[in-house]
């Protein structure tokens, strides 16, 4: 399988790829339709978060959908703007778990694409 390509977080200035899906509330809550496009990314989206005086925003998207995934009819881009008009960052009031940062030397990847560290 394809490593999946994760969910960017910026936190204290420094990046990280999380594990988390923190959009996946929303977009489930939504009846969004992501599909993906490319094998790194079965989401069918990518994201960019950021942690600002302990708050999570949502501050980039790119992703595809479809009216309907199972036949992928009618797929188009999607970006921030389009879920989120006029918005440069948004609070993801929709997300109350944690936030997975791995951390430390990858020393590998399990059978779904998901890097393991020491």
């Amino acid at each position: 399988m394809t490593l999946q390509a994760g969910e960017k977080l910026t936190y204290n200035g420094n990046d990280y790829y999380i594990h988390n899906q923190p959009l996946y509330p929303y977009i489930k809550k939504h009846n969004i339709n992501f599909v993906a496009r490319i094998t790194c990314c079965w989401r069918g989206y990518h994201g960019s978060w950021s942690i600002e005086e302990d708050k999570l925003y949502l501050v980039d998207l790119y992703g595809w959908t479809s009216d309907d995934p199972k036949k992928r009819t009618n797929i188009k881009s999607v970006k921030l703007n389009d879920l989120f008009p006029n918005q440069e960052k948004v609070f993801a009031d929709w997300f109350t778990g944690e936030i997975n940062i791995p951390y430390g030397e990858i020393i590998g990847h399990n059978i779904i694409g998901v890097y393991i560290y020491i």
